[in-house]
Parts: structure tokens; sequence; C-alpha cells
């Protein structure tokens, strides 16, 4: 099947009628993606880190009505896992979920169903626009291709979530260290240090991360465990050797500003020796373009016209 159906049509106002037609359709699916991200994200102001991506928000936006007939079974599944201590298949997919999203800073407070119903929303809008592909070209690998892609585009966008925001916390974790280490030695206990530091660094991830370890020792937790599962949580290896030299040191008992000083110094000379690797490997990775694409325009530009007056003798 195909659309050459379209070409028998000669009337200019049947393609202005279906050019309204489809304003509406879009400005409907607008209208309901307002009404639904305002009561949606209504009470989840407080765990929000927000994205720049406005098609994430839409999809998200989709997706929280799915997991609420997901949530049911996730529910079943805990309850079984307390009573039986057996976890099913659902329940691990959503524990390595649930630490992913906190690995990523919940973007949009997504928890683990929601973003379950996030890949049913992706599968069926590329499945949609699969099935119209395969109506024009009617390839089952088309309809398959879309499939997958609406199937594992969460995940892919998921992974490089993670990566950036590693990438920011690696980022401002040496500044963050030196005015942890300059309120300390000022005076300031911990908790005010990190109140303070929360603040300077504003809606960034290592701020939101500060914040959230200050809300876990506000409501009793003890510092170090708080700490421990801060470094569980963000899963920076620099973030997890500056927690351990703070667990040793406060088991110890020794000052907390000399620790938190060496602990910055490491981390810059590891930024710099791994912008040393970086660059070492840049040839490396120059090598394939180089000769898949650099060279053989090179080697045409020069002996093309040689060729050419050869063959024409």
């Amino acid at each position: 099947m195909s659309f050459d159906f379209l070409k028998d049509i000669q009337d200019p106002w049947m393609y202005f009628l279906a050019g309204i037609s489809l304003g509406l359709f879009f400005w409907s699916i607008y209208t309901i993606y307002t009404d639904l991200h305002n009561k949606m994200t209504a009470g989840l102001k407080g765990r929000l880190e927000e994205t720049t991506s406005f098609l994430f928000r839409f999809a998200v936006t989709f997706a929280r009505p799915l997991a609420r007939l997901i949530r049911p079974y996730s529910e079943r599944a805990i309850q079984r896992h307390r009573a039986t201590g057996i976890q099913s298949v659902l329940l691990v997919f959503r524990s390595a979920i649930d630490h992913d999203l906190q690995a990523a800073g919940r973007p949009q407070g997504l928890d683990a169903d929601e973003y379950m119903g996030l890949f049913g929303v992706s599968t069926i809008v590329f499945g949609v626009f699969g099935y119209l592909c395969y109506l024009a070209y009617p390839l089952p690998v088309i309809l398959f291709c879309f499939l997958a892609a609406g199937l594992f585009l969460p995940r892919f966008w998921l992974s490089d979530r993670i990566k950036q925001r590693r990438k920011a916390i690696r980022k401002s974790l040496p500044f963050a260290l030196d005015l942890l280490t300059l309120a300390v030695e000022a005076g300031l206990d911990f908790t005010n240090s990190l109140e303070r530091i929360a603040g300077k660094l504003g809606g960034t991830a290592l701020g939101n991360e500060f914040r959230t370890l200050l809300q876990e020792i506000q409501m009793g937790k003890v510092r170090m465990d708080a700490l421990r599962d801060l470094a569980d949580r963000v899963s920076v290896y620099e973030l997890s050797s500056v927690v351990s030299a703070l667990v040793q040191t406060d088991e110890l008992g020794a000052p907390l500003g000399p620790v938190l000083r060496i602990q910055s110094d490491f981390i810059r000379v590891r930024r710099a020796q791994e912008a040393e690797e970086m660059a070492m490997k840049a040839p490396v990775k120059l090598l394939f373009p180089l000769i898949l694409f650099i060279f053989p325009t090179a080697f045409i530009m020069i002996f093309g016209p040689l060729a050419l007056k050869y063959l024409a003798q």
C-alpha cells in the first residue's frame, strides 16, 4: 500500500481542511499534556530535577498514567519478596531501574514504575510511526527497527543522563571540597559547612546531592551512613574516595581540614592525568577516519588526474 491516492485529490479545500484537522489534533494533544503535566507534577516539586528536553517531559507526562497500571504488580512483587524472600524478575528489573534513576538524579521525579511506563509510551509512539512507514513501504524490517528504537531509546537516554551527571559532579567536586575545607578550618561543623556549600552550588547535580545528604542527616540518619549512601547513589570514584577518607577520619577522630585538602589535591592530579591519557588516545582514535575518509580523498586528488591522463593515451 502507498500514498499515491493523494495525487488524485485536486480540491485545495481538502488540503485546507486537512491542515485544520491536524492543527486541532495537535492542539488537543498539547492541551491534554499541559493538564496532565500540571496535575502529575503538583506533588513532585521537592524531588524534581528538571531536564531541558521537551520531548522527554512530554513522554513522561503520558507515562505516569501507565505507571498506575504497573504499580499494583510491583506492590504485589514487593509483598511476595517480604513474605517469602524470593525476588521475581519484575522486582529485580525494578530495583536495577531504581538504582539507575538515583544515579541520574531522578529526572522529572521519575520512579521505577513511571520509567517502565515510559518504555510503553516510547514503544507505542515509535510503533505508530513504524506502521505508517510500513504502509508506504511494506518491509517488515522497517516496523521492527521502529519498535526496537522505541524500546531501547529510554535506556540509552538514561545511560547518557547518568554519564553527563557524573561528569558534572566530577567537574564541581574539587571546588566544593575547597569550600568545605575553608569552612571546616574556619570553625564551622561539618553539617553547617555542607549547608553553606549546597547553597553556593545552587541547582547543580552535586548541590542537589548535598541537599539530599543534609535532609537524611536532619531526619536522624547517622552521618557516616548518610555519606556511604551518597557514595552508593552517585557511584563516582572520586566522591567514593572522599567518603572513605571522611569515614576513616571520623573513626580515628582526626581533624577533617587536612584530609579534605589532600583529597582535593588528589582529585585535581587525577583529572590532569585523565586529560593526559585522553590526549594520548586521540591519535589512535583519529587513525580510523584518516584511513577511511581523508587518505582516499587525498589519493584521488593527487593520483586521479595522472590515472585519467594515462587512460586517455
